[in-house]
């Protein structure tokens, strides 16, 4: 899984720099989760290009493999704040431009999370940010019924 970090971190730990990490077993699929953090370093767009460059340097080492691009979850807890915006934006640029590439499969569990009021329990992430106990195993359960499978 590449995921748990910057999209220009895993940009530097793909080829050429680092050609073990993605040729010495060629994936079915591979999983990339967007940032947490979106706006705090970088635009929506950027984030998206950086998400791009991945892809693409991936698919030169492994062009049969599938691509599972999961879209950013929502963050705040509260409706509205520039954050939450902020994740919007970077998940409608993810479906415009991965949304009809038939190699990459995006999976967008983000409204699943939310109350019908907009809000983001605390139950789920008690900051706002970093999923709970209950929450980990709320976005599991999301991504089976999205059909991700483990």
């Amino acid at each position: 899984s590449i995921g748990a970090v910057r999209s220009q971190c895993t940009r530097w730990a793909t080829p050429p720099r680092c050609p073990r990490r993605v040729t010495r077993m060629p994936p079915r699929s591979v999983p990339k989760r967007s940032k947490q953090r979106p706006a705090r370093a970088n635009t929506p767009a950027e984030i998206v290009e950086g998400i791009a460059a991945i892809r693409e340097e991936i698919r030169k080492r492994s062009p049969e493999s599938r691509f599972i691009l999961m879209a950013v979850l929502p963050r705040e807890h509260e409706p509205g704040r520039w954050l939450r915006k902020s994740v919007a934006e970077v998940n409608r640029l993810l479906a415009q431009r991965f949304g009809s590439d038939a190699s990459v499969t995006l999976v967008d569990i983000g409204t699943r999370f939310l109350q019908p009021d907009g809000k983001l329990p605390v139950e789920l992430m008690p900051d706002g940010v970093h999923p709970s106990d209950a929450g980990y195993q709320f976005w599991a359960d999301a991504l089976i019924q999205a059909g991700v499978k483990p």
